[in-house]
Formats: structure tokens, sequence, C-alpha cells
């Protein structure tokens, strides 16, 4: 099922880290809202650069999200959360300055390398009250915090 222009439920669902660990990752009905108003960002992240992105993580169950030791009010446990990453020549900063000039609520560059490159971009929008925080995620002491970017 298609739930926008160029994302499916099987896209939303998609996780190989459950598919390893053997975990259930459907979405739940009253999610699917959400799942579509992201799925609409991510839309126009791909026809911006012509479909030379992809969708790293969308949705996660709660047992999935504790796997992968997410936080528990991570946005992508009600499918207002999307990592997205650049391929064929975009990079992961082109993405994340372009995320920033979208209708959002957080647009998170993750784990920069030395020349300020994310690893991934995580973008999250809600029905209604976004934010538009825009944050970098660095380890201290082990343990991931959020900075103002």
């Amino acid at each position: 099922m298609q739930i926008s222009t160029h994302v499916s439920l099987a896209d939303v669902e998609k996780s190989n880290t459950a598919i390893r660990k053997g975990i259930k990752n459907t979405l739940p009905p009253e999610y699917l809202e959400n799942a579509k108003h992201v799925a609409k960002l991510y839309d126009q992240i791909y026809e911006h650069f012509a479909g030379d992105v992809y969708i790293n993580s969308f949705f996660r169950s709660e047992k999935l999200n504790k796997v992968i030791g997410g936080s528990s009010t991570s946005q992508h446990c009600f499918a207002q959360a999307i990592d997205i990453e650049g391929k064929n020549g975009v990079t992961n900063k082109e993405v994340l300055d372009y995320a920033r000039t979208l209708d959002f609520d957080q647009v998170i560059s993750e784990f920069q390398d030395a020349k300020g490159e994310p690893q991934w971009v995580h973008i999250s929008r809600k029905l209604q009250g976004n934010r538009g925080q825009v944050l970098k995620a660095v380890k201290k002491s082990g343990k991931t915090t959020y900075v103002k970017f």
C-alpha cells in the first residue's frame, strides 16, 4: 500500500534489525496519519534530489526501539520521524541543508564527522505544533545528547 508518492507502508515498517532479531514492526493503525504526514516530507526531499536519497529508518515498534537503545520518547515510535541518507553523490550534509528549508518539527544532524558530514539526517514532523528545532547529536561519556545546531 502506498501512503505517499514515494513511500509505501512496507518502507515505513522496514527494519533490518527487526528482521534479524525476528521482531514484529507493524505500524498501528492509529499512527497511519502521522506516517502519511512525514512521508509527504520525504517526497519533497526525494523529488528535490531526483531520487538520490533513501530511508534508513521510519517507524519503530516499542520492542524494536528498546533493542536498538532508542529513547522511550522517540518520535519514530509514533511514525513522526524518518532517518534519511543521500546516495549517488548526494551527501547527507546536502540532505540536512535542504531539510532545514521545509516544514518540520526537528531536523537532527546525526553524529557529524570532522568535516560536518552527518552519518544520517533525522527529520520529524507532527500533525500540529511543530517546533522547528535544528539539532545535532553528539556522544558525551557514551551517552547521546542533542545540542542546538
